[in-house]
C-alpha cells in the first residue's frame, strides 16, 4: 500500500498568527490522521503535529495542538509565543474515536 502525502506545504491563520505546516503524510494508512512539521513564520515549533488541529488562546498567547509522540500514541503540547518555548505533557493517550 503506498502512502498518501499531502501538499508539501500549506499555510493557515488562527486569531490573526499564519502557521505553515510543511512534510504532511498520513501515519495508520486509513486516511488519516496526518502529520506535519508546524513553523510560526520561520521560527520552527514541532513535529509529528495532527495536521490543522492548532487552538490560539489569547489569554495565554499560546498556540495548543496535539502531537504524535509515538505511532499510536498521542500528547497535547502547546507553544508559548511569549516564552518561545514548547510544552509538553508527561501524559500520552490513544487514539480518541
Amino acid at each position: 500500500m503506498s502512502e498518501i502525502i499531502m501538499p508539501t506545504e500549506f499555510k493557515t491563520t488562527i486569531s490573526g498568527i499564519e502557521l505553515t505546516m510543511i512534510n504532511s503524510r498520513q501515519i495508520m494508512n486509513m486516511g488519516g490522521p496526518y502529520i506535519c512539521s508546524v513553523y510560526l513564520g520561520d521560527k520552527f515549533i514541532a513535529n509529528k503535529c495532527i495536521f490543522g488541529n492548532f487552538i490560539y488562546s489569547e489569554a495565554l498567547d499560546a498556540i495548543f495542538f496535539v502531537r504524535a509522540r509515538i505511532k499510536w500514541v498521542f500528547t497535547i503540547c502547546f507553544y508559548s509565543i511569549k516564552n518561545d518555548q514548547l510544552y509538553e505533557f508527561a501524559k500520552g493517550f490513544d487514539i480518541v474515536l
